[in-house]
């Protein structure tokens, strides 16, 4: 049975129907190393029909991972490799919880994702609350609950600026959607809860 496939470094003509499949249902590992992935769009075969644990991704030119349609998942990935691909921000982890609801491993070296070594590793981990690696490096108990709290404190900041609600819905809802499950596992930031009192 395949369970392992390579098809790094070739210019591939990725099918992008809907209806399109890898009837390879023993396949748990697929390396797509740079193939001039765009678009996860353009992987969609590759969500049905396998039983896939990692997908590797590094050196295509992807810009995001939004998709074109809303039941894209690739529901049994949990290694998901984005070295060196070109992902501009933090933002751009957002759809991971969705398109990959069971992650536990992510790669994001040698990307633009943040300014900072630091903070990108902080912010990365309080955005994907099921990562139990990043970047071949365990997360322990202790570096989770700094990151969350530190991550849930940032959007307070934010939120305190906002002029108006809608300003606040943006922020809470469209810009850091894990707000909202923080504040259920953290509490909801003091400042916040004076604003809302006054």
């Amino acid at each position: 049975m395949l369970q392992t496939l390579s098809l790094a470094f070739n210019p591939l003509g990725i099918p992008t129907k809907p209806n399109s499949t890898l009837p390879i249902p023993s396949l748990t590992r697929l390396d797509l190393t740079a193939c001039g992935i765009t678009s996860l769009d353009q992987i969609m075969f590759i969500s049905k029909g396998t039983s896939l644990l990692t997908l590797i991704l590094r050196s295509n030119p992807l810009q995001t991972l939004t998709t074109g349609t809303t039941d894209l998942r690739f529901t049994n990935v949990r290694t998901l490799d984005l070295t060196s691909t070109l992902l501009p921000s933090l933002s751009s982890l957002a759809p991971i919880p969705t398109l990959f609801p069971l992650l536990e491993s992510l790669q994001t070296t040698q990307t633009p994702l943040s300014t900072t070594h630091r903070e990108s590793r902080l912010l990365t981990i309080a955005r994907l609350p099921q990562l139990t690696t990043l970047n071949h490096t365990p997360i322990p108990a202790n570096e989770r609950l700094n990151s969350e709290l530190y991550y849930l404190n940032l959007i307070a900041d934010l939120v305190l600026t906002a002029t108006t609600p809608a300003q606040e819905h943006q922020i809470i809802h469209g810009e850091h959607p894990q707000y909202a499950h923080l504040c259920t596992k953290h509490g909801e930031p003091e400042r916040i809860r004076e604003r809302k009192r006054t």
